[in-house]
């Protein structure tokens, strides 16, 4: 997909057909050992187990811990009542990923420009409100902010719309994982054969039951916190959280030809969302700027009131 996206800025600029053709011909050497191995025997029980626990362990790690921030966030401000709108946002992701399954096995076949047009918009959209809970959980850390948070009681704070709004986040996050986990498993399930279906189903069970470990881990621990400490402490993850889905959903956005590509020498994080161009880290850059500017901004606005406690 990258050199795909290589190819199409090289169009785009320009550049000397010799270029163009060159690294078309580096393309169909990939595409052929691609094919090569799509065609060759089934997989071995061992390599289906493998790859359908990596799959789900990979695809569904930024959803665990979006879920599990915002389920440590609830239970820690005393509204274990909303964990049933995070439920509602998964069970509908769940729901409307088996409906995916179905249709893009029996109905229709979702090609991998409208694959990435899903995951671009659903990953900016995450991003967008990844970074606003964070600055909202950050902005509740300074120490007039503290005080007032406090004493308006955060338990009546969370209104059932503010509980909505996190379900749809819940939602977003899950769908989009699961959207591209689907096409992933279906090639895998080609690929194995009735015999290693077995195999892919025992590797997803463990990945799910890692995944939920995880999730359990990270609510045991980070709700022990002091509360001030445990929104700062989230406030930052969440916008680390967000600065990596921007970057995926640029990425993907020029997978699908929507966005120009400006490539520069830098190194690939895929999974902090790093990609070597101009556009993907210049968003990324500009999200940093900012929480760096409204972290100091909150932090000198509570300059006032240092011995509030906490």
């Amino acid at each position: 997909e990258g050199d795909m996206t290589v190819l199409r800025g090289m169009i785009k600029k320009g550049v000397p057909p010799e270029q163009v053709a060159s690294h078309i011909a580096k393309l169909r050497e990939q595409l052929q050992i691609a094919g090569s191995k799509l065609d060759s025997t089934l997989l071995s029980a061992g390599a289906a187990f493998t790859a359908s626990l990596v799959i789900l362990l990979r695809e569904g790690l930024e959803a665990i811990l979006v879920l599990a921030a915002l389920a440590a966030f609830l239970i820690k401000t005393g509204r274990r009542d909303g964990l049933r709108y995070l439920y509602y946002g998964t069970g509908a992701a769940l729901g409307l990923g088996l409906l995916t399954w179905y249709v893009s096995s029996e109905v229709v076949t979702i090609g991998g420009a409208g694959r990435e047009l899903t995951e671009a918009f659903a990953a900016l959209f995450a991003a967008a409100m990844l970074f606003y809970v964070g600055f909202w959980l950050h902005s509740k850390t300074s120490a007039m902010q503290w005080k007032a948070f406090i004493e308006d009681n955060v338990r009546k704070a969370l209104d059932r719309g503010t509980l909505w709004g996190l379900a749809l986040l819940a939602f977003v996050a899950v769908y989009r994982e699961i959207f591209e986990t689907v096409l992933f498993y279906q090639a895998l399930w080609l690929q194995t054969g009735r015999e290693g279906h077995g195999m892919v189903l025992a590797g997803l069970g463990v990945a799910a039951a890692g995944l939920v470990v995880l999730a359990w881990l990270i609510l045991k621990f980070s709700t022990r916190l002091p509360l001030r400490r445990f929104f700062s402490a989230t406030s930052i993850f969440l916008f680390v959280l967000a600065v990596i889905f921007a970057g995926k959903g640029i990425a993907a956005l020029q997978e699908a030809g929507m966005l120009p590509v400006e490539h520069v020498r830098f190194p690939t994080v895929e999974l902090l969302g790093i990609y070597p161009n101009l556009e993907g880290l210049g968003v990324q850059l500009a999200m940093v700027i900012l929480a760096v500017w409204l972290y100091w901004k909150g932090s000198r606005g509570s300059g006032t009131g240092r011995g509030t406690p906490t």
